[in-house]
């Protein structure tokens, strides 16, 4: 996923870059002579920004030891604070972990809806929401899963 956010890319890719370089867009899309499509790639290139693998072992070794709603909320965690540049990749690995505790009641492509619903919850109490992140929030679970389900979340 992109950040969608040009002014934050070129200001990363430009602490890389002579001041002379600052003024031309392909100039900072340029390294060793190829020219990346984005500058989030660029930057990636140089070596400023990291790859999501501290996040994937993270959640792996959480993984370990916590329950679903602990793992929902070291995501978002780790989505408010940390800047991972593919959330989606890492909410497709551990979606069904996140998802887990929701499966007694339904199944998994509900389950991942109501985690991923679970999560929207989350980030809505600090100001944000799925969509900052490329992550699609379903508009719709069955009601009868969502009121019983979710409330009970909240209540811990």
């Amino acid at each position: 996923m992109e950040y969608g956010n040009v002014a934050y890319e070129v200001k990363t890719l430009s602490a890389g870059c002579t001041p002379s370089a600052r003024t031309i867009f392909d100039d900072l899309k340029t390294v060793d002579g190829y020219v990346c499509l984005t500058f989030i790639d660029a930057a990636k290139r140089r070596g400023l920004l990291h790859d999501d693998t501290e996040y994937q072992k993270c959640m792996t070794e959480a993984n370990i030891f916590q329950v679903p709603q602990q793992l929902r909320t070291l995501f978002c965690v780790i989505l408010l604070y940390r800047n991972p540049t593919n959330p989606v990749d890492l909410w497709n690995l551990f979606k069904t972990h996140m998802a887990e505790g929701f499966m007694i009641y339904a199944d998994v492509k509900t389950s991942e809806a109501m985690a991923l619903r679970a999560i929207e919850g989350k980030l809505k109490g600090q100001g944000r929401s799925c969509n900052d992140f490329g992550i699609s929030v379903p508009s719709s679970i069955p009601y009868s899963f969502q009121s019983k389900t979710i409330n009970k979340e909240e209540e811990l």
